[in-house]
């Protein structure tokens, strides 16, 4: 993996993680990690990496948001790997998966980049 993880010593939790994708717009993190730093707070756009997780507890979460997956495709001699997106609340793939209308800010530049130069 390509991501950039600060893990505590003491019990192993996962605080924040960075990603080259993210181009230093988004820091991933626990809330409960990030409120002290006084990092600014965000709304939940999407569920992650919903394959891993029990999906009937998914079908149970509130708020209702997307769920997103990596679903791998044999392409030939080829494993690629393809974004999926779950509608809100249920697990019927939203076909063309909205990916860049959930994620796409994550990877904008930041509102402030002067790029006038």
């Amino acid at each position: 993996a390509v991501c950039s993880m600060c893990i505590t010593t003491c019990c192993h939790s996962l605080m924040f993680a960075d990603h080259p994708c993210y181009n230093g717009n988004v820091l991933v993190g626990m809330p409960c990690g990030a409120t002290w730093q006084g990092l600014e707070e965000a709304e939940a756009k999407a569920y992650v990496q919903v394959q891993d997780w029990d999906l009937q507890d998914y079908l149970q979460l509130d708020p209702k948001l997307p769920g997103s997956y990596v679903d791998p495709v044999e392409e030939g001699d080829e494993l690629k790997k393809r974004m999926r997106i779950f509608k809100p609340g249920s697990l019927e793939p939203l076909d063309p998966p909205p990916v860049m209308e959930i994620f796409g800010p994550f990877f904008a530049p930041p509102e402030d980049l002067d790029i006038s130069d």
